[in-house]
């Protein structure tokens, strides 16, 4: 907490260095989640229970098997006579994990890790993000309360909304990033978090973290002091907003065409 010129007082995120506890920390978090997915990080077995073997398997071993042959292939014949997978959007072709993972591994494993590393990324960037507010065994207990929340693991087997969910801390932290530094740069990887969320191919997640944004940046806009200052922090969020949406674009038309057919 700091207090102005004319004794106002203002909240502002304390500068808190990191150190070994935020090492320690996230090791933690990482052996908690390692050890508790054990059977899947190991490869011993697979995630393979409902949608996953209805949908999610399906669609990703065509993707993984059409990448490994050098094709991007947007249309898959093998399903419903014939579906248009890349506006279906669900196999998640734009989404940073499926390159990191799909083209070389047998599909289950790929599948594995990248339920995995998304419930461990969830919890990592809610950690770096609280930690701009507490120290690291606060926003390890934060990172714990969300990644280990019952709305991450009942969604276990919607691996395109546990992909998404990933994206929502860092989203938040970017956008308080920018506004404690006034610049509008830090925006960007907010941004990119924000269509990450379109490329999963969950688009309701990304209609419910931007709205969840909005809200966010009117009640800080509310509690600034100044007309510039309320401006910005409403523009650095609409911005964010608009800019993740511009850069999913080139998934989330095709999907609405598909959805509107």
């Amino acid at each position: 907490m700091s207090q102005s010129r004319d004794d106002e007082l203002a909240w502002r995120p304390e500068r808190r260095p990191w150190g070994v506890g935020d090492l320690v920390a996230i090791l933690v978090w990482t052996v908690a989640i390692a050890a508790f997915f054990w059977d899947a990080v190991s490869l011993r077995q697979s995630l393979f229970y409902f949608d996953i073997t209805e949908i999610n398997y399906p669609y990703r071993d065509f993707f993984a098997r059409e990448l490994r042959a050098g094709r991007f292939s947007r249309w898959c014949p093998g399903l419903s006579c014939g579906l248009p997978l890349f506006s279906e959007s669900q196999a998640g072709y734009l989404h940073p994990l499926k390159y990191l993972l799909y083209p070389w591994l047998p599909t289950w494993q790929a599948l594995n890790l990248d339920t995995v590393l998304s419930v461990w990324l969830t919890g990592l960037g809610t950690f770096g993000w609280l930690r701009r507010h507490v120290g690291p065994s606060g926003a390890l207990t934060g990172a714990a309360v969300f990644g280990l929340s019952g709305f991450v693991w009942a969604h276990l087997i919607h691996t395109s909304m546990t992909n998404a969910l990933a994206s929502v801390p860092f989203v938040f932290w970017s956008l308080e990033v920018a506004w404690d530094r006034g610049r509008w740069w830090p925006i960007v990887p907010g941004a990119l978090a924000l269509a990450c969320q379109v490329f999963a191919g969950h688009l309701q997640d990304t209609i419910l973290t931007s709205g969840a944004v909005g809200l966010y940046g009117l009640a800080r806009a509310a509690t600034e002091r100044g007309r510039d200052a309320r401006l910005a922090a409403a523009g650095m969020t609409a911005g964010l907003v608009v800019l993740g949406m511009l850069l999913a674009a080139v998934q989330w038309v095709p999907s609405k065409e598909l959805l509107d057919r």
